[in-house]
């Protein structure tokens, strides 16, 4: 049986599909069950490699190193089995199987599927696939035949099935692209008074660079939020930069808040017989009015200051401010005086003229 295979080269952490022309002849054993098959294996133009086969379980059934990437490997019973070749810089992956003398479970091939794809059906990539057998997974275990990417890792997947007594195999090599990482949706609390920040750099676990941000409005953004003129949002972060996977997306959520304002320290002089007043309204700057209030002592004491029965001297005025941004406070220093402190009643003579 003569076959064009494709190889799969590997170039550092980039796979890539090439259709090289590489004839591959596999003999049936010449008996029911018999372990007289045969793999020849011909590179074309004709290259120095390595070249190994390994059957289902991954045990090495031959090894060479040929000068023109020629072999033939014999005495091998029907399955599945995998061809492995280096030669400088690449590596290629070839399956093929070995029937028996007349029947075969379906035609192995070779499957690309992403990181972050969905669940991959085995048996339905199979060209004449024969139902009633059992898939197993590269290291012997049994297998349902759905390959998760979030679970499973590549490698030769194996199908054994029954056929007129004698066991026959075929497989699915499944090469695994690893998706690129965006990173893990995360909210981020700020404070207005934070500087301007690159968000990739917040994102919760560890995001590969290099992707496009986009506003709540799917406005594409340069990534950058900045306090002093952005407010609180959510952003997407995409990634499309793998060939045969889909984009893939995180979130930031930026919760910015605000600095409470306690006012400004004021100081005022107040008539010892004078009416209880509030001393949030003494204090300039307005400020807001869910603060609390201390004397010198730091004891907490209402809003309302009554000359009568309280004292002269600095209240602290405070308020509790929301993470992250810190707390504010501004005293408001109250001193007595016995004269009013606008002055007396005078008066003026002025001509008429």
């Amino acid at each position: 049986m003569m076959k064009s295979i494709a190889y799969l080269i590997v170039v550092g952490l980039l796979t890539v599909t090439y259709a090289v022309e590489a004839q591959i002849s596999t003999t049936p054993s010449t008996t029911p069950c018999g372990c007289d098959g045969t793999i020849s294996f011909i590179a074309q133009p004709a290259t120095a490699m390595q070249i190994d086969i390994t059957d289902a379980l991954g045990s090495n059934v031959f090894s060479a190193l040929d000068a023109d990437g020629s072999v033939i490997a014999t005495g091998l019973c029907p399955g599945v089995y995998v061809i492995s070749t280096t030669a400088s810089n690449s590596f290629g992956t070839h399956i093929v199987t070995i029937e028996n003398m007349s029947d075969g479970a379906g035609v192995p091939t070779i499957a690309t599927v992403c990181s972050s794809s969905g669940l991959l059906n085995l048996s339905n990539q199979i060209s004449g696939f024969v139902a009633g057998g059992q898939w197993r997974k590269p290291n012997g275990s049994i297998f349902n035949g759905l390959y998760n990417p979030n679970t499973e890792n590549g490698g030769l997947y194996y199908y054994s099935v029954d056929i007129n007594g004698c066991t026959v195999q075929t497989g699915v090599f499944v090469q695994e692209i690893q998706n690129a990482n965006p990173g893990i949706s995360t909210t981020y609390l700020i404070c207005e008074n934070y500087s301007e920040f690159f968000m990739t750099d917040f994102l919760a676990g560890t995001p590969d660079y290099g992707g496009v941000w986009f506003n709540s409005n799917a406005q594409i953004m340069e990534g950058f939020f900045d306090p002093a003129s952005m407010d609180s949002e959510t952003f997407t972060y995409m990634l499309d930069n793998v060939p045969g996977c889909p984009p893939v997306f995180s979130t930031l959520t930026v919760s910015e808040n605000l600095i409470p304002n306690a006012g400004v320290n004021t100081s005022i002089l107040v008539c010892d017989n004078a009416g209880p007043f509030s001393m949030q309204d003494q204090l300039l700057g307005n400020p807001v009015s869910n603060g609390l209030w201390f004397n010198s002592l730091n004891q907490p004491v209402g809003d309302l200051f009554d000359p009568s029965s309280q004292t002269a001297g600095v209240y602290r005025y405070f308020i509790d401010a929301f993470a992250p941004c810190p707390d504010q406070e501004a005293f408001l220093t109250i001193d007595f005086t016995s004269t009013n402190p606008s002055g007396n009643l005078g008066s003026v003579t002025v001509c008429s003229n």
